[in-house]
């Protein structure tokens, strides 16, 4: 991620009450990043998933990078933004992988702000694996 220096909240939350149920403590690690920026939410899902549901609960101004998994049944970056773009009133981007949608939301991402990775399990795990995290 070229130097960024920013915070990433990595979050297993797969469906709309996951992301109900963890959101509060979303929005408390967002309170600490304000001051450089809004969190820029990192999501990816499967086809069958409730994508707009499991949004909702999250600021829709916040900026929004669309990423495809690696998993069988992952939707395509192209089908979420489908879905979802017109509910954003910030920017919802796109990007083909794991790697390249860090990338993009470390850009939109001011110093010192903070990435919310969520929507998909294999993306926490593939975020790990660019970040060069050791499992957990």
């Amino acid at each position: 991620m070229d130097g960024w220096t920013g915070r990433v909240l990595l979050d297993g939350a797969t469906n709309p009450q996951g992301v109900e149920t963890v959101a509060p403590q979303i929005l408390l690690h967002a309170r600490g990043s304000e001051r450089s920026g809004p969190p820029v939410l990192l999501f990816a899902s499967m086809e069958d998933k409730d994508v707009r549901g499991m949004l909702a609960p999250l600021p829709s101004h916040w900026p929004l990078v669309l990423t495809q998994t690696g998993a069988p049944r992952a939707a395509s970056p192209t089908s979420l933004h489908t879905q979802l773009a017109s509910s954003r009133r910030g920017p919802c981007l796109i990007a083909e992988d794991t790697p390249s949608a860090l990338r993009r939301a470390a850009g939109l991402a001011a110093a010192g702000g903070l990435i919310v990775v969520f929507g998909s399990l294999r993306l926490v795990g593939e975020s790990r694996a660019a970040l060069g995290l050791q499992p957990a």
